[in-house]
């Protein structure tokens, strides 16, 4: 069994231990993890500082041999008391999960396995029966799992097993120097062997070198010391057996249920086949004689055939599965790629799409990535939950994690698939993921390889890309958001989709849009609102809509945070130069048309804009509402975008919008605190429309009439309601409309009964002059 470790690294732990910078063979650095200044190995008092004079077999063992009999010796080596330290801090605390120890003795094995295979190719012979066996022992507490890789020899387990880190495998590809292509299937993994002490007492490892005749056992009590001997009972062939003494505490992993649990999980995709002795439940048909009548003889008995259940025990192959991404695409079928889908996402229906690759040069992996048909589960219950499973990471087909979040960036943990890689760098638990050059290009890879995946999907003729869009739509403009690449960035904002004034039920892209556009259009008009209902009602819209301009309708929390992102937007539509039609690219400037200060540049609004005589005609009422609303809006003024509506509330220009207000109070909570910090908004009046020249007459006659004031507030918080906004006080608005009400039913009352009542009143009733309070209509 090949066991091996890491040269120039750090030895991350998950509590603050010593840390060894080896920067050359004969210089050390030591650092600390800990919060002070002093650095101490686990339970040393004083810190511990290696000095020149030591030699560089500073972790190794120091050996003293002594008599075991007459006739066989047994020699016993103590670990260094700075080594000892060092192995209660691996068993203790490099690993967070007791269950991964399996993964590294079979990993070790595996390794064993590769190693005999390359040996034999390169030397013209061939290496049959490579294989792993899992066996557990109740009865006497033990775990055994063997074998049939190259094998070591008594020095071989002295440097192998008595070292700290020591990579045998690594000085096995060195020595060699050459094929690259082969030795890469040898692993590299260091001192997960140390990990069979999380859950054993005692560990016994049987080898046989594939060079020897000689078999040697490696025997070592809770890691204090450990004794090398040659085995009484050696092996048939060469390979290695190792022996685990379970703890009290470990005894769940010799319940077969459990070992098979974790070998398909951590295992499965292995190259060698892995067995695991388990017993099943079989049923076989014995004869019974029937028991008649009481009358009956026994001769007139009848036999009867009953099935019987028996338990036997036998060998089951454990990984079935082969792993795809280590095939050609060419070579894989559609089915087979869903079947696998299907068993990594725990998804019962195919996949929308697939991308099956790999990446060679600088970094070297392997991937199969899928895109979901519907949103998963605990997805749908928090958009970036940490439940979420995206990416299995594998390294030489050994299972590491599924919660690495470095490989792929969160808007697109919807993602399903694995990567396998030999380049990852991990810390020595294999547990964390470290910060590096090669994460970054894998990372950038997978992303690269995802989006051209959407587009893929977004050219096919059927509703795929309406579903896509419709489960992780809010995703790619998240993406939009957060994404650095700006040529990724780029190609998420062609991805996006939005209903249009235009689009009816379906939605538009951007690229449509530009496509559609009129000649004489230099921009990209939008709006913000609630609801899809709530934009194509609003008011401010009303004359681009009359002139035949398309408006898109941003109605999600998220499009706000994101059109941020997007300025402007490259796109091409058909022009006619020189007697010819041709697609001409343009950079066109996203406008916000429910916000001021976003210029509308249409020749037709220049034509209409108001004059200096109507904006002078209408200051009477400009100004007496902007001293009747006060501090609610930043100002008044009129407006050439209405048509049907008499006036519209929209964003200043350094205000927020409705539906951006609602979710910073909702975050915030205090609805006082965020006012102090908000611009209010602007109201536009249409001096066309007959009610606001109606108010401007009013005010003109009686400016502190009270009906004239609730007449003002009233039009003022329609036009909130109508845009988005929220009504501070609803009871008030609600006493306004009533007493509105009282007042156009009073008033017909009295019209109806004065005009039945004409001829009477006049013949009968001398005529009144009727003089109006001031204070009244």
């Amino acid at each position: 069994m090949a066991f091996v470790g890491f040269s120039n690294v750090k030895y991350n732990t998950k509590s603050p231990h010593v840390v060894c910078l080896q920067t050359s063979k004969r210089e050390r650095r030591w650092t600390t993890c800990f919060h002070g200044n002093r650095s101490c190995f686990l339970g040393q008092r004083q810190p511990f500082i290696p000095t020149p004079l030591r030699r560089r077999a500073d972790l190794k063992m120091t050996a003293q041999t002594k008599e075991a009999g007459s006739e066989a010796k047994e020699k016993t080596f103590e670990f260094q008391a700075e080594v000892s330290r060092v192995m209660d801090i691996i068993i203790h605390s490099l690993y967070s999960h007791k269950d991964i120890f399996l993964r590294e003795l079979v990993s070790n094995a595996s390794d064993a396995c590769d190693k005999r295979r390359f040996l034999s190719v390169s030397g013209g012979s061939a290496a049959d029966n490579l294989e792993i066996r899992v066996e557990a022992d109740k009865e006497k507490k033990q775990l055994i799992i063997s074998d049939t890789g190259v094998g070591m020899t008594e020095q071989e387990l002295i440097n192998n097993l008595g070292k700290i880190a020591e990579s045998g495998t690594s000085k096995f590809v060195e020595a060699l120097g050459q094929g690259k292509a082969d030795v890469s299937l040898i692993g590299k993994f260091g001192v997960g062997f140390y990990s069979a002490f999380l859950v054993a007492d005692k560990v016994e490892v049987t080898s046989r070198s594939l060079q020897s005749d000689k078999t040697y056992r490696w025997e070592s009590h809770s890691a204090k010391n450990y004794t090398v001997s040659e085995a009484p009972e050696p092996l048939e062939s060469c390979g290695t057996r190792i022996v685990l003494h379970m703890r009290d505490d470990s005894e769940e992993f010799l319940e077969p249920f459990r070992l098979e649990q974790l070998l398909k999980k951590y295992s499965e995709y292995i190259s060698f086949p892995i067995y695991l002795w388990k017993s099943r439940t079989e049923f076989e048909e014995t004869e019974e004689p029937k028991e008649g009548e009481e009358t009956a003889t026994d001769s007139e008995k009848k036999a009867e055939k009953r099935r019987v259940p028996k338990t036997v025990w036998d060998w089951e192959l454990v990984n079935k599965n082969k792993p795809i991404w280590m095939r050609k695409p060419s070579e894989v079928t559609k089915e087979e790629y869903e079947e696998f889908y299907k068993s990594i996402a725990h998804a019962y229906e195919e996949p929308l799409a697939y991308s099956h690759f790999s990446a060679e040069g600088e970094v070297e992996f392997r991937s199969v990535i899928f895109v979901p048909k519907s949103l998963p589960f605990e997805l749908s219950q928090d958009m970036f939950s940490d439940q979420s499973k995206s990416i299995r990471l594998y390294v030489r087909r050994v299972f590491i994690s599924d919660s690495f979040t470095d490989l792929f960036p969160r808007w697109l943990t919807f993602i399903r698939g694995v990567v396998d890689s030999e380049d990852l760098p991990l810390n020595v638990s294999r547990e964390i993921l470290q910060q590096s050059r090669v994460a970054r290009i894998i990372r950038k890879k997978l992303v690269r390889k995802t989006v051209d995946m959407f587009e893929e999907l977004s050219k096919r003729d059927n509703n795929d890309y309406d579903t896509f869009w419709t489960n992780f739509g809010k995703y790619i403009k998240v993406g939009v958001l957060e994404e650095d690449d700006r040529s990724i960035r780029d190609e998420l904002t062609r991805l996006c989709r939005f209903f249009s004034s235009k689009s009816g039920d379906k939605m538009t892209s951007l690229d449509d849009y530009v496509s559609r556009m009129k000649p004489t259009q230099k921009q990209i008009f939008y709006v913000t609102a609630e609801s899809l209902s709530a934009a194509r009602s609003l008011p401010i819209i009303e004359k681009l809509k009359s002139l035949d301009y398309e408006v898109l309708f941003l109605s999600e929390p998220v499009d706000e945070f994101m059109i941020g992102n997007i300025p402007s937007f490259k796109g091409k539509r058909e022009k006619e130069e020189n007697g010819e039609k041709k697609q001409v690219e343009e950079e066109f400037r996203l406008v916000n048309v429910g916000k001021e200060g976003e210029t509308v540049d249409l020749p037709e609004l220049k034509e209409e804009k108001p004059n200096e005589e109507t904006s002078k005609e209408l200051e009477p009422l400009t100004k007496w509402m902007s001293e009747l609303l006060g501090k609610r809006v930043s100002k008044v003024v009129s407006s050439s975008l209405l048509t049907d509506s008499p006036c519209a509330v929209v964003q200043s220009r350094m205000g927020i919008s409705p539906t951006m207000e609602r979710f910073l109070r909702a975050q915030k909570g205090d609805s006082d605190r965020m006012s102090a910090f908000m611009e209010a908004p602007v109201l536009e009046l249409n001096p066309k429309h007959s009610v606001v020249r109606s108010l401007l007459e009013q005010v003109k006659k009686h400016p502190d009439s009270s009906d004239t004031r609730d007449l003002g507030m009233l039009l003022y918080e329609t036009a909130l309601l109508t845009c988005g906004y929220s009504i501070e006080e609803p009871s008030s608005f609600a006493k306004r409309v009533s007493h509105m009400m009282n007042l156009a039913f009073s008033g017909n009352g009295r019209a109806e009964e004065h005009s039945n009542d004409s001829t009477a009143t006049s013949i009968e009733t001398p005529q009144v002059e009727v003089v109006q309070d001031g204070n009244n209509t």
